[in-house]
């Protein structure tokens, strides 16, 4: 018996310690079921956005960037299309809330334009796309791929001067004061029946 619990110790310290490479996605002792199955978003190639059939909202698949060109600010999404996946964590801008719920469709970049309605997200819709099971990131990654982790906005005010956020590293929800200039920014637009 002690044996295996020194043998289960040791593994447990051996994949505690070793870098995360990509989301985890599974607790063995109890499992649970997927929160954002694959088949239930349809993956658009006209545009770096997926659509969610569950709730009816098109998302942004990556982080919102920020561009200036001729003193003119544009929003783009950074998306590497040759290999499916957002670009660098790094370049990505960080927005106040205000920024955030001003950012409109005359200043997102192009293949955004094919769509119109985008805004930020309110609290239930962006926990609609954390997947319970994973974490760093708490994101389908074939739906999300990359530069998915950290702190959100959404639309959403708390009490005092503190607005919610999702943050897309473990899943959880939580506030942040109204100034900070930290969370990321994911759009979303309600998708009419048409579409």
């Amino acid at each position: 018996m002690l044996k295996n619990k020194i043998i289960i110790a040791c593994c447990i310290s051996v994949v505690t310690m070793s870098p995360v490479l990509a989301g985890v996605c599974e607790n063995i002792e109890a499992p649970i079921a997927q929160t954002t199955p694959t088949e239930r978003f349809v993956i658009h190639d006209d545009a770096p956005v997926i659509t969610d059939r569950g709730t009816h909202l098109m998302w942004t698949r990556c982080p919102l960037k920020l561009e200036r060109v001729e003193g003119i600010d544009y929003f783009k999404v950074d998306w590497e299309a040759g290999i499916n996946r957002c670009g660098n964590l790094t370049s990505f801008n960080l927005f106040t809330w205000k920024e955030a719920l001003n950012i409109n469709a005359v200043s997102l970049d192009e293949p955004m334009q094919l769509y119109s309605g985008w805004r930020l997200p309110n609290i239930k819709e962006l926990s609609s796309i954390v997947e319970r099971r994973c974490i760093n990131p708490a994101m389908n990654e074939e739906l999300f791929p990359g530069g998915n982790m950290g702190q959100f906005w959404t639309s959403t005010p708390a009490s005092g001067n503190e607005i919610w956020v999702v943050n897309f590293n473990n899943g959880t929800e939580g506030t942040v004061p109204l100034l900070r200039r930290e969370p990321f920014v994911r759009l979303v637009r309600d998708i009419t029946p048409s579409e």
